[in-house]
């Protein structure tokens, strides 16, 4: 078990350094193990659920360039997908535009938290890999 003083609080961090935290834990991670869904749960309850949910169900996909460029796409149903880039921190959900930018009520989305999770520990999912010119075209479909 670990103590609460291994975990960074929401309230103490500056989303701009929210990424790095969640790196810095996950490092070395090789799955998601207990601790890793204890510091979800208690960093990120009201999220962390939906975001586990999206991996589990295989709603992620990892979208990878010739050139090795990164993004992630959420299938939200059969018609909406929003895009996630985890290294620069950005979902292009309206929940992410809207609580996390506009009114800085939340810190991410439960689509970002996902791809953050998925981008760091070792979880098998679809995998697309595009050439640079069809990365381009899902990019800019956001």
């Amino acid at each position: 078990m670990m103590d609460k003083n291994d975990y960074p609080f929401k309230t103490e961090v500056s989303p701009s350094d929210i990424y790095q935290i969640i790196i810095e834990f996950f490092k070395n991670k090789k799955e998601l193990s207990d601790d890793v869904l204890e510091w979800l749960y208690c960093n990120y309850a009201d999220i962390a659920l939906d975001a586990l949910n999206i991996i589990d169900k295989f709603k992620i996909q990892k979208i990878i360039s010739n050139s090795n460029q990164i993004l992630y796409r959420v299938n939200i149903n059969k018609f909406e997908k929003v895009i996630c880039l985890p290294e620069v921190y950005y979902c292009s959900c309206d929940k992410y535009i809207t609580e996390v930018i506009v009114f800085q009520k939340e810190n991410m989305c439960a689509h970002l938290l996902s791809s953050i999770i998925v981008h760091n520990i070792p979880i098998n999912i679809d995998e697309i890999k595009l050439s640079n010119e069809d990365f381009a075209k899902v990019l800019m479909s956001m």
